[in-house]
């Protein structure tokens, strides 16, 4: 098995990492910060290192291709990819709407699109998208329209994909993840229960991952 997991210096992704190594997995680490990466590395044996920035099409694809050079396919991806920051509708810019949609949902769409040949070629594989309960509620006190909006898609667009490809073998779900502030999750297709972190205006990426 190969794994990738993209900003695995955060809590959440470092521990599913650990998982999937335990389980047998070569662990594909992606994040922007490379020592970060080297330092998780050191606990994962045969783990694989790929800086990458997941707003970067070139880079999405580099991740993939690289991937698959060293491992041969890819059998699991975990997209946890995120960016944002807490601000009201009337101070939110378009820029700031449109990066967050852009790395929250178009990266996970494209990371599976370019993950599926892999897997539909071998009859098997596994997508889990990180979601989050503010995909199926609002977000008062809190203000986060963009994180709303991109989670709500990631849920409805794992739907879509699941259906598409259930007959190729390949299972799409999402997990519901906790909120830092303490309000309870949505039941989650995980037993995962670590909450995810930020480090500044950026979130948990996502993770590949390849199963024997």
């Amino acid at each position: 098995m190969s794994s990738t997991h993209s900003d695995s210096s955060s809590p959440s992704p470092s521990v599913s990492a650990s998982v999937l190594t335990r389980a047998g997995a070569s662990v594909v680490l992606t994040a922007r910060r490379e020592d970060r990466l080297r330092e998780l590395a050191e606990g994962l044996p045969g783990s694989l290192v790929i800086a990458a920035e997941m707003s970067s099409e070139s880079d999405r694809e580099r991740i993939v291709r690289e991937t698959t050079e060293h491992h041969g396919r890819v059998d699991v991806l975990v997209d946890n990819a995120g960016i944002g920051e807490g601000v009201a509708v009337e101070d939110e810019t378009t820029d700031q709407f449109r990066l967050a949609i852009g790395v929250k949902v178009t990266a996970v769409w494209h990371m599976a699109k370019l993950c599926s040949p892999s897997m539909i070629s071998s009859g098997r594989g596994s997508i889990v998208n990180i979601a989050s309960f503010l995909g199926f509620v609002g977000s008062i006190p809190m203000k986060h329209s963009h994180h709303c909006a991109s989670k709500g898609a990631v849920v409805n667009l794992t739907r879509e994909l699941a259906l598409q490809w259930a007959r190729k073998g390949v299972r799409v779900n999402t997990r519901s993840a906790r909120s830092r502030d303490g309000v309870n999750e949505l039941p989650a297709q995980s037993s995962l229960r670590t909450r995810p972190t930020c480090d500044g205006n950026r979130c948990p990426e996502p993770s590949l991952a390849t199963l024997n």
